[in-house]
């Protein structure tokens, strides 16, 4: 009997034991679970951290390719205006240039028709007939006659005056000049006594002017040669018309002191 309670006590410890091994057993594979599936959580945290790490550096990134995207168009949009301002800038300073350009040729132009204007011209435009001579040895002489006909008294029968080109060898040369009534188809000479020039180097003592409307007039503005060419004296200008058959003196005025009387004329 007492073996027999014997064999049922290590029976009972042995299944006790068996059960033991298994709750233990159990125990270590949960355990062994639950830290799998831990590390399994901690994995996922991890990876989910990660993913949003990532996310949060490439949207991080994608603000500043943004803002760099931004700043350079900005920089460029600043650069285009600049240029288009500067383009303007240049544009305006070229129209202005240009302009400025125009005005100073205008007024050039202006002040070259004015001196046109008033350079000195005898009157006599075209002549219809020229004669040529020959100088003597010395080159002095006759040069040359030009013959201009016009119709100086209204008579319908064409006048002439005649410019005799005289030189002597320097550069004081003179002209004279012979007007001539056409009388029944003989010319006749009524010209003024001393109507010629007197031509010096730069300067002239003496000029001659013919004007034919309103009417016909002659001006002959002269100065006196006193020590030198060079030494200004008081011009006079005297002008004829013509009455009748003759020419007659109609005033005689002084203008002023000057070294060349070619200046005086157009300011009668």
């Amino acid at each position: 009997m007492k073996s027999e309670r014997v064999n049922v006590y290590i029976s009972v410890l042995f299944v006790l034991i068996i059960c033991i091994a298994v709750f233990v057993i159990s125990m270590m594979s949960s355990r062994k679970s639950d830290e799998s599936v831990a590390s399994a959580y901690s994995a996922a945290v991890v990876h989910d951290t990660d993913i949003a790490m990532n996310k949060y550096i490439d949207t991080n990134k994608i603000v500043a390719t943004k803002e760099t995207v931004d700043t350079k168009e900005v920089a460029d949009t600043k650069e285009v205006v600049e240029a288009k301002e500067a383009a303007d800038t240049k544009e305006v300073a070229d129209i202005k240039e240009t302009a400025d350009t125009k005005e100073g040729a205008d007024t050039t132009e202006t002040v070259n028709t004015n001196e046109e204007e008033t350079e000195f011209t005898d009157g006599l435009i075209q002549p219809q007939s020229t004669e040529t001579f020959p100088l003597d040895e010395t080159g002095s002489g006759i040069e040359k006659k030009e013959f201009f006909s016009i119709d100086l008294n209204n008579d319908g029968v064409m006048d002439r005056i005649i410019r005799t080109r005289n030189e002597n060898a320097t550069a004081h040369f003179w002209d004279d000049y012979s007007v001539e009534l056409n009388k029944k188809g003989k010319f006749e000479n009524v010209s003024p006594e001393g109507l010629r020039t007197i031509e010096g180097a730069d300067g002239s003592l003496q000029k001659i002017q013919f004007v034919f409307k309103p009417k016909f007039q002659i001006i002959k503005i002269s100065r006196p040669w006193i020590y030198s060419w060079d030494n200004p004296t008081m011009a006079t200008r005297t002008v004829y018309e013509l009455q009748g058959d003759k020419i007659v003196e109609k005033s005689v005025k002084e203008l002023k002191k000057v070294y060349d009387v070619s200046e005086l004329f157009g300011n009668h």
